[in-house]
């Protein structure tokens, strides 16, 4: 059986009794507040991440059939898309970039358009239809 302990008497604080805005918090939490807040917030953000999805469903779709990247950008509101083709792209090392020799002549390792496709020896060619310009 348990044994009760008596109850030790604890003063009113001198603020309470003129009529200040001070409460004895001791033997008083927020726990309970902190998880009806904790999950409000995540009621809220599955909802929200739902939204978010089914507005750019149709976009992320399409951009992973290309084989696009998609990552979510500002908190979610917002979608970038990248070609990872543009990994294989670099500077045209002869004419650094501009597409021209020094005499004006267009660039022969370029074609003139500053860039060159570096790929891993061991990758085959892209076909013409898929080649980036």
């Amino acid at each position: 059986m348990r044994q009760h302990r008596p109850s030790t008497f604890t003063p009113t604080p001198a603020a309470c009794l003129d009529h200040r805005d001070v409460a004895d918090m001791r033997h008083r939490t927020t726990h309970t507040n902190l998880i009806k807040i904790h999950k409000l917030l995540a009621s809220l953000g599955a909802s929200y991440t739902a939204l978010t999805q089914r507005i750019f469903a149709g976009t992320d779709v399409a951009a992973q059939q290309r084989g696009w990247q998609v990552s979510s950008t500002h908190g979610g509101f917002g979608r970038s898309y990248r070609d990872p083709r543009f990994d294989t792209l670099s500077s045209c090392g002869d004419c650094l970039g501009r597409g021209i020799k020094s005499r004006g002549a267009p660039c022969q390792a370029c074609g003139g358009t500053g860039r060159i496709t570096v790929r891993p020896p061991d990758e085959p060619p892209l076909s013409p239809t898929t080649e980036l310009t």
